[in-house]
């Protein structure tokens, strides 16, 4: 199951070269507008990127090219020029389209890079001085994508080993195998990232209990909420994550993540390992732990362990543990 979940190491060399080759194509174009820098934001550089479903064999990857404002252009321009650059080039003239806020190169069965122009208005690259450019609205809207990365780390060093980029990965793996709730990536990060707070730690030992507690809490907050709560960048007020949803999607999203919290804890709670394995099975798919041989896992020599935190485990949730580990380990 891990090949199912993890990008192979081949394919992420592959984006990381490809995204290298239009850097340098993009900082020699005619763009009348300095490009300032080039970062890589979205589910790559969160580490919660995944392999694609077999429907669609193709991931997204986010590249954000921040540039200096010219006061001669409206936010259309900035997205009409890169792709009028693009289109231009014999290399890139069949890959390339626009859509609202960015410019996309499809590297056919492979993957989309969406380029996104962000102007910059302070050479400090403060907080509050980026601007997304809207082309159908051709308007400027506010946004602050390395805040959020920087809250992100913060929010996943409060726990141990990653468990929050973990939980992230499964919970992206949930919504993609499953189809039964649509939510983009960085709104369903921002849901995670918010259910942890800055004295937790000690409870999420491994990646069963951190997922069993986020989804837990995220259902909570979602029971608390009939109506869509506007879900807002965690370092900037202004920009909101649900502009893309509307109450009928969030309403099945709110049942859905209610039904897999009900399926965590009654497989996180089950003393068999064997049953516990099948009700995981339920939880994320026919793939999970179906070429592990339970007995031979001689490192658990009991029903019950002690862990390192003094709470007694059951060979269940230990196995499930490592299987978790093993597959969500972001590489």
């Amino acid at each position: 199951m891990e090949s199912q979940v993890n990008l192979n190491s081949t394919r992420i060399s592959t984006l990381e070269q490809k995204v290298s080759v239009v850097e340098n194509f993009l900082s020699g174009a005619v763009y009348d507008a300095k490009i300032l820098k080039f970062s890589i934001q979205g589910s790559h550089a969160h580490k919660t990127i995944i392999k694609p479903p077999k429907t669609s064999n193709s991931f997204d990857a986010d590249l954000v090219m921040y540039v200096r404002e010219n006061k001669n252009w409206e936010p259309k321009h900035y997205i009409n020029r890169l792709y009028k650059a693009l289109k231009e080039s014999p290399h890139y003239s069949n890959m390339v389209s626009r859509k609202s806020r960015c410019v996309t190169l499809d590297y056919a069965g492979d993957f989309h890079l969406d380029i996104v122009p962000i102007t910059v208005r302070d050479y400090l690259f403060q907080s509050k001085s980026y601007r997304v450019c809207n082309r159908y609205e051709n308007s400027f809207e506010i946004t602050d994508g390395p805040g959020f990365d920087d809250w992100w780390v913060k929010q996943n060093e409060t726990l141990k080993e990653d468990q929050l980029i973990a939980v992230a990965r499964t919970l992206k793996f949930l919504r993609d195998i499953k189809t039964t709730f649509s939510c983009k990536s960085v709104l369903l990060t921002t849901l995670i990232g918010m259910q942890v707070n800055s004295d937790d730690g000690g409870g999420f030992s491994d990646t069963p209990t951190a997922l069993r507690i986020i989804i837990g809490r995220l259902d909570n907050f979602l029971q608390e909420n009939p109506k869509m709560p506007r879900i807002e960048n965690p370092v900037l007020k202004d920009e909101t994550f649900t502009r893309n949803w509307d109450q009928k999607k969030y309403e099945n999203f709110r049942s859905q993540i209610n039904k897999y919290r009900i399926w965590v804890d009654d497989a996180y709670l089950e003393a068999d390992a064997y049953t516990s394995i099948n009700k995981w099975q339920k939880i994320l798919g026919s793939g999970f732990a179906k070429s592990i041989d339970i007995s031979s896992l001689d490192w658990i020599a009991e029903e019950s362990l002690e862990n390192k935190e003094g709470r007694k485990d059951t060979k269940a949730l230990l196995v499930a543990s490592a299987i978790l580990a093993l597959i969500f380990a972001f590489k």
